[in-house]
């Protein structure tokens, strides 16, 4: 496996042998060979030939989201890296990469990509309100990277893949698409208000209800959530104020005239509800 050897050889007069053996390059680096010098039983040493194989890694890829979680129609950031092997022995040419959106995802800005050191390429897509972005006719020095960077935005949450990263040059290669790359996205709660009862004599009292909904369409729960309810005059509300079920964390702050929440969670599929006691 690791070695090619002549022992006995005859090489008739005014011929040319040619020894052949096929080789499989194992890791990317340029493979200088050597024979050696060339002896004979008859002859004075011949020197040593030489040869080198260049053997080339496939580009990689790297998709990420910035933010990877959004409220529905807000904004991120999609960044596409392909990377040149540092170990491959020159550059690659040739090389391209494609992201068609799935779902809601849509570019919200015109994209662009920079590459490293002397690399280039070539845009595809990215227009403002287009559904893909990508880039071709690219050259990625050694080490180096070509990375998109697009405005994106979406009212669904996505998971979409890029297309596998290729090469044309020095030689035809192809990568491993970047996959399972998810953007949540998060839906507005949704919020109500209720008096248990509507209709008390002055001086009575009556349990007030705000409940905040997490919409079963969200994966994620909803974080910071917060609200300030300022009573109207002649409505007095208690000094302590509970929340349920459990899971509905923050902190409540119950007035005279106000009850108020700050960083609230509220848990996947879930609906809060924040109660106190009033007085008309």
């Amino acid at each position: 496996a690791g070695s090619l050897a002549l022992t006995g050889g005859v090489v008739p007069v005014a011929t040319t042998c040619t020894y052949a053996v096929t080789v499989t390059g194992a890791t990317a680096g340029a493979k200088l060979n050597s024979t050696g010098a060339v002896t004979s039983t008859n002859a004075a040493s011949g020197a040593a030939a030489s040869a080198t194989l260049n053997v080339y890694a496939v580009p990689t890829v790297v998709k990420s989201f910035a933010p990877a979680t959004i409220a529905a129609g807000g904004t991120s950031t999609l960044t596409i890296t392909v990377s040149n092997p540092a170990a491959n022995p020159g550059n690659l040419t040739g090389v391209s990469i494609g992201d068609t959106y799935t779902g809601t995802l849509a570019n919200n800005a015109a994209g662009s990509v920079a590459c490293s050191g002397a690399g280039s390429a070539t845009l595809t897509g990215g227009v403002n309100g287009g559904t893909s972005v990508g880039f071709n006719a690219g050259t990625i020095v050694p080490g180096g990277t070509c990375t998109i960077t697009q405005s994106v935005t979406a009212t669904t949450t996505n998971t979409n893949a890029t297309t596998a990263p290729a090469a044309t040059g020095p030689v035809a290669l192809t990568g491993t698409p970047a996959t399972g790359v998810v953007l949540t996205v998060v839906g507005a709660p949704v919020v109500t208000k209720s008096f248990v009862a509507t209709n008390v004599a002055v001086g009575g009292t009556t349990t007030m209800n705000i409940t905040v909904e997490n919409p079963v369409a969200n994966t994620v729960a909803l974080a910071g959530v917060a609200f300030t309810d300022t009573y109207p005059a002649g409505l007095t509300g208690a000094l302590t104020a509970t929340a349920s079920p459990a899971g509905c964390t923050g902190t409540l702050t119950a007035l005279a005239g106000s009850l108020a929440l700050t960083g609230g969670v509220v848990p996947v599929a879930t609906t809060c509800t924040y109660a106190v006691t009033v007085t008309g």
